[in-house]
């Protein structure tokens, strides 16, 4: 049930989002007119048909041989060892302090409908290598009796 809140609440919060967005794009783009943001964060004023012509544009005349107007951010001297630190308090946690919880169990939980498939597919190449299979054929055998079983019972429903 926690899982069905969890996928919920994350597709409502995404959809809102999305939505929150598209609505600050849209007043924006009406507020400021025809004015469009470059790739390097200059505003470009959009063309008119008039301006726009057949000619090829020079490129190293144009706008966009432009370098950025923006410096690129200097990193913090002690973000390496803030990432590097943060990153292995997470991994001590999550691998080693972290105890096991329901989901773990689910995750853990064989697949019904999995285990026959690749029972099939693993017992020819383990007997190719000389392993015995006797106790992966058994339960090849039980796995397509409770098969065989459910298929039978519904049909009579």
């Amino acid at each position: 049930m926690s899982l069905y809140l969890f996928l919920f609440l994350s597709v409502s919060f995404t959809v809102h989002l999305f939505c929150f967005f598209s609505l600050s794009l849209c007043i924006s783009f009406f507020l400021s007119g025809p004015v469009c943001c470059g790739i390097h964060g200059t505003q470009i004023y959009m063309r008119t048909e008039k301006e726009i012509s057949a000619e090829p544009i020079k490129f190293t005349s144009s706008a966009a041989n432009v370098p950025s107007k923006f410096k690129p951010r200097e990193a913090n001297k002690y973000e390496p060892l803030i990432v590097i630190s943060s990153l292995f308090v997470f991994m001590v946690y999550f691998l080693y302090l972290r105890e096991e919880n329901d989901l773990d169990e689910m995750i853990y939980r064989p697949v019904p409908v999995l285990e026959e498939l690749h029972l099939s597919q693993t017992i020819p190449e383990l007997k190719e290598k000389g392993i015995d299979t006797r106790h992966l054929e058994a339960r090849l055998q039980e796995l397509v009796a409770q098969r065989l079983a459910a298929e039978k019972q519904a049909l009579e429903i």
